[in-house]
C-alpha cells in the first residue's frame, strides 16, 4: 500500500475565496455537498475535491488537481498554473503530487507572480527540475518523506498535524 496526494498549498491562503479556489479546476460545476475530515479527504477513497483552512492556509485537495497542472518547462504551462501564477501575488504557493505507488513526485513553487521551482522525479529519477532550491525545498528527502519535507518547509507544520492533530475540516465539493 501506497501513499497518494494530490494539492495545493496556499500562504495568505484567508485572502481567496473558495469559488477563486475552485475556479483553478475550470469549472464552474463544483457544488458544496458537506463537511469532511482532512484524513477522509486525503484517503483513496475520497472523490471530488476538498478545501480546509488554517489561520494562514487555504488548502486544495484532490487526486485529480495535479493533472491540471504542468510540472515541465515552460513552454507547457497550463491554464491553471497561469492561474497560479496570478493568484502567488498573494502569497507563494505549492502545488504537489506525491504518488509512491507509481514512484512520482513533482511539485511546482509560485511565488510573486512567477513559477519559481518545478522539479518532477519518476522511477527515483530526476525527470525535469527548473528553478534554484529555495528555503520550502532545500535539502529534501527522497519520495514521499521529500513531499513530507516540503509541506514541513512551507506550512510549518507536518503532514501529520496537518491531516490529524489539528481537527481541520474540509469543504466538500463534487461535479
Amino acid at each position: 500500500m501506497g501513499f497518494s496526494f494530490g494539492g495545493i498549498l496556499f500562504k495568505n491562503g484567508g485572502r481567496v475565496k473558495d469559488e477563486a479556489l475552485l475556479d483553478l479546476l475550470h469549472s464552474n460545476n463544483y457544488r458544496y455537498t458537506g463537511i469532511t475530515s482532512m484524513e477522509a479527504a486525503v484517503s483513496a477513497e475520497f472523490r471530488g475535491v476538498g478545501i480546509a483552512r488554517t489561520k494562514e492556509l487555504a488548502i486544495l485537495i484532490g487526486r485529480n488537481i495535479p493533472f491540471r497542472l504542468s510540472f515541465e518547462n515552460e513552454e507547457h504551462l497550463t491554464e491553471t498554473d497561469k492561474r497560479l501564477m496570478t493568484l502567488s501575488d498573494e502569497g507563494d504557493i505549492i502545488a504537489v503530487l506525491s504518488d509512491s505507488v507509481s514512484d512520482t513526485y513533482c511539485y511546482s513553487i509560485f511565488k510573486q507572480g512567477r513559477r519559481i521551482r518545478v522539479k518532477k522525479i519518476t522511477g527515483n529519477r530526476l525527470a525535469y527540475e527548473s528553478g534554484k532550491a529555495t528555503g520550502y525545498d532545500r535539502n529534501l528527502g527522497q519520495g514521499s518523506n521529500g513531499m513530507m519535507d516540503l509541506i514541513i518547509g512551507f506550512t510549518g507544520l507536518s503532514y501529520s498535524e496537518l491531516v490529524f492533530d489539528l481537527g481541520l475540516k474540509v469543504k466538500v465539493y463534487n461535479l
